[in-house]
């Protein structure tokens, strides 16, 4: 589920940042935007080689982002705005919810030994199927 969520969080970063740089010229926020993609390969880096601490930052970056949205959405309700900037905060908080909830379960599984190179082959699953089924 890491991998599945972060190949989709590390396009949109990339075309986030590019946005920042073509059309707003903004290299501030080219450069924070660039921390995204940056997370994304160092959490794809720690699930290939089962360290859980490489994990953290995608964590952090999740986390922050969920708690974020919550604010500008609570902030723009409480303000009246009711336009498609409400829908874009709900989609960006649900997206990011579920990139946390991977990775924080990864994390877990990695950090208490439930996931190794030895056991992965009888922990390979994904939420449609068991793994008994493959």
């Amino acid at each position: 589920a890491v991998v599945y969520f972060n190949q989709y969080g590390y396009i949109i970063s990339i075309y986030v940042s590019l946005y920042f740089l073509m059309f707003r010229e903004d290299y501030l926020w080219f450069v924070v935007s660039l921390a995204a993609p940056t997370l994304h390969m160092t959490a794809l880096g720690g699930a290939v080689r089962y360290e859980e601490w490489w994990l953290a930052g995608m964590i952090g970056f999740c986390g922050c982002g969920v708690l974020l949205g919550i604010v500008f959405l609570f902030t723009a309700i409480v303000n009246g705005v009711h336009n498609v900037l409400v829908l874009v905060l709900l989609f960006a908080i649900v997206f990011l919810s579920i990139i946390l909830y991977a990775h924080s379960t990864l994390f877990y599984e990695l950090h208490h030994g439930i996931v190794t190179p030895e056991t992965y082959p009888t922990e390979q699953y994904c939420i449609c199927c068991s793994p008994y089924d493959l």
